[in-house]
Parts: C-alpha cells; sequence; structure tokens
C-alpha cells in the first residue's frame, strides 16, 4: 500500500521555494518508507493548491486533491513534476462552486464525491458526484449529479466501502467557536443513493454522534477499517466508533493535534500529528489489539512539508505488461524449459517432462521452476503456452514424486537404524 501526505503553506514566489505538494511512502506492517514528491512547476495555475483541503485515491491509483479553487487529478504512479492528469478551476465556467469546496471521498465503484458548502441558503453542503470513467475520471465543470440535503457547513465527508456501514457516508462539522455550548461539534450519516439523477436529497440514518459524551472536540479527517470501525482524528485524541453503537467508543490519546488518519488493508492505523506550524509532524503508527488496546508502532518523521493537506492510503500501482512483454516473457520461459535438459530432465512427446540421468540442482529446484513457468506461461492464452503449462506441471509431479521415494527410503533407513 502506498501513503498520500498533502501539504500545503508551502509555495513560495520561485520554483526554487516551492515545497512538495504531496509526499508519498510505501507502507508495511505500521512502518512508512519515503517513496517519491510530487511538486509542481513554478506555474501559477496551480498555487491555488497551496491550501489543499483534502486528497482521496481510488483503487486504480488515481490521486485527487481539492483546495478551495482547484480540483486536481494525478494519474497513478505521478512523481516530480508530472503534469496533472485532469484539472478543474472555480474560474471554468459552470465551476464557480469550487470557491468553498473542502472534503473530498472515493466509494467502491471509484465514484468521486466532493463536498460543497454553500451560502444560498446559508450553513448547508452539498456534494458534488463524478462518475469513474473507463479509463479513468472525468472532471466536468458540471458534476454528473448533486447530492443534496446535508444541514450544516460541513467540511470533512467520508464513506464506508466495505464495513457493515457500507455506501454510508459520514460528514464532520465544527460551528461556532470556543467551549460548549457555544461550539457544536457532530458527525452525522447519510444514506447514499444507489441511482445518480441529476439531484438527489440525501436520507438522513438514524446516527448522529455529538455531545459532551462522544469526546468530539476538533473532529477534522475521518477513515474507515475495514470492518467498519469509525476512526476520527480530533486533535489530541483519535476517536474509534465501534460498528454497534451499543460498545463505546475508543480514545487513543496522546497527540499534539491529530489532523488525519489513515488505515490500510491489514487494519493497521496512521496518524499525522502537527506540532505546530512550521514546528515540524509526524506520521504516527497503531495497531488495535483483540480488546481495542491500541499499541504504539513507529514514529516517522516528516520533513519539507507542512502535512495540513490530510492523508489516504491508496493501492500499489502495477500495471499490467504489455503484449510484447508477456511474449518475451513466454519465450523466455520456453528456453528455460529446453535448457532443463542440463539438470538431467528431458522433454518428452507431447511437451511432457522425462527424468533424465542426473541431477545437480535436486527436485525442489526442478519444482521450483515448473511453478515459475506455469505462471509465467499463463500470461499468454496461446496453444504454445498451454503446452508449456503442461510440461511445467509434468515437471512439477514428476520431481515431487521423486522426492517422496527419496523421503520414503530416508524414513525406511532410520526406522531401521532405530531397529
Amino acid at each position: 500500500m502506498q501513503l498520500y501526505v498533502a501539504g500545503c503553506g508551502g509555495f513560495g514566489n520561485d520554483e526554487a521555494s516551492i515545497a512538495p505538494l504531496v509526499k508519498v511512502y510505501a507502507v508495511s506492517y505500521g512502518q512508512a518508507f519515503p517513496l517519491r514528491d510530487i511538486t509542481p512547476v513554478a506555474d501559477h495555475s496551480l498555487y491555488d493548491l497551496d491550501l489543499i483541503q483534502s486528497v482521496a485515491t481510488d483503487s486504480r491509483g488515481f490521486l485527487y486533491l481539492a483546495s478551495l479553487q482547484l480540483l486536481v487529478v494525478y494519474a497513478p504512479q505521478a512523481s516530480g513534476n508530472d503534469d496533472p492528469f485532469q484539472r478543474l478551476e472555480s474560474n471554468d465556467y459552470g465551476a464557480d462552486w469550487l470557491d468553498s469546496s473542502f472534503g473530498l471521498s472515493v466509494d467502491r465503484h471509484d465514484n468521486l464525491y466532493v463536498l460543497h458548502g454553500t451560502t444560498t441558503p446559508f450553513d448547508t453542503s452539498n456534494i458534488a458526484v463524478f462518475l469513474a470513467g473507463a479509463s479513468g475520471p472525468t472532471v466536468n465543470p458540471v458534476p454528473d449529479y448533486w447530492l443534496t440535503g446535508i444541514a450544516g457547513w460541513d467540511l470533512h465527508m467520508a464513506i464506508d466501502t466495505s464495513g457493515p456501514t457500507r455506501d454510508k457516508i459520514y460528514v464532520s462539522e465544527i460551528k461556532g467557536i470556543g467551549d460548549p455550548p457555544n461550539k457544536v461539534t457532530s458527525i452525522r450519516r447519510y444514506d447514499l443513493p444507489s441511482a445518480g439523477p441529476a439531484t438527489a436529497a440525501l436520507t438522513k440514518a438514524p446516527t448522529t454522534i455529538t455531545g459532551p459524551s462522544s469526546g468530539l472536540v476538533t473532529p477534522t479527517n475521518m477513515a474507515f477499517d475495514a470492518k467498519g470501525n469509525l476512526f476520527v482524528a480530533n486533535g489530541e485524541t483519535v476517536l474509534v466508533f465501534p460498528v454497534k453503537p451499543t460498545d463505546p467508543h475508543l480514545t487513543i490519546p496522546g497527540f499534539q493535534n491529530a489532523t488525519a488518519v489513515a488505515i490500510d488493508d491489514r487494519s493497521f492505523i496512521y496518524v499525522v500529528d502537527r506540532w505546530a506550524d512550521d514546528l515540524g509532524a509526524s506520521i504516527r503508527s497503531f495497531s488495535l489489539g483483540p480488546t481495542g488496546q491500541p499499541t504504539p508502532l513507529f514514529d516517522t518523521g516528516i520533513t519539507g512539508i507542512n502535512p495540513c493537506g490530510g492523508i489516504t492510503i491508496g493501492p500499489d500501482y502495477d500495471p499490467p505488461p504489455p503484449p510484447r512483454t508477456r511474449l518475451q516473457s513466454l519465450e523466455a520461459m520456453s528456453l528455460l524449459m529446453k535448457d532443463i535438459a542440463d539438470d538431467g530432465l528431458l522433454r518428452g512427446p507431447g511437451g511432457g517432462i522425462l527424468p533424465g540421468p542426473h541431477e545437480p540442482g535436486g527436485p525442489l529446484l526442478d519444482m521450483l521452476v515448473g511453478l515459475s513457468a506455469h505462471r509465467l506461461a499463463g500470461l499468454s492464452s496461446s496453444r504454445d503456452a498451454a503446452i508449456l503449462q503442461r510440461a511445467a506441471m509434468s515437471l512439477v509431479a514428476l520431481s515431487s514424486q521423486k522426492e517422496i521415494e527419496r523421503l520414503n527410503a530416508l524414513v525406511a533407513e532410520l526406522e531401521g537404524e532405530v531397529r
């Protein structure tokens, strides 16, 4: 998996002072390893990304970034100063709604959702929806449809894509300043419509998280694990709300300012902890034990970026090899199978394998060679590939039988010594 950390506040007046837009990490069992940076060229048309509000990825590896006036899509594995795959600006005709857009999320079908705060009527939010295209997303000034009916000026959202509350959308809101009752924080859940009309009103599910008992103080970025548990970055804590509303929520304390949270496919938790503007930040990882007890794992310092744009987990991007590469692989394995005669194995009639007089590599090596040949030959659907796969499996079967015979003889010999 890959972890994307979106920055903000890094643009300067010249190319030399431009900081990375996104830092990408490879993550494994809670540890984050720097992989690459995405850094825009000195292009004023991208300066609005100086205030990134949200970041998201889809299952194909496309990267989405939203600021108050700009929506940008990067192709999978983008790095350096690669040009965006697509971009939408608020001054594009019909796209003035981008002036007040905040949150991003992607559903299990790779449709993109953009949370948009409105001023008419005041204190409401809508969601622009862009349907996934066959060859990538299509971000137009006019979305494919709108979702309306969200009360409140909401800042962040998340969609449960795999848990029991799948296809529910969660939005977080902070109203007012200071302490309660002057400031009210909440997270509300809505049902997503199954179809995409021009405009559809969201229906509110019977779940609202709010009040002193919720522990919500500054709910910002949210994420789900595979079980459907909701994780909320909440300033000095990270809150975990279980799927069953009757179960108590879990509090992970000890943060300076937890601003973003992401969960990988093995349920390891990654949290961006910002100490203060320009004073540093780190990626802190955790795992949850059987009883829900959090275990701190790694603390990876973030350098060269102010990670206030959020984080997200995306897939490793491993595109299928082009046809020529597959053909070359098949030809290479065919040559390897022919050369197996040097290891005491000869090709028999119809593509079969016959054992030869000597086997310097031993049966285990022969089985590995056979399995590798079978796997690579499967890249092609030709007749020759099928013959090669059959030959490879013959090699595995014969080598396995010879190894079984050897082990039977060894067992008999050892039993004789015991007697």
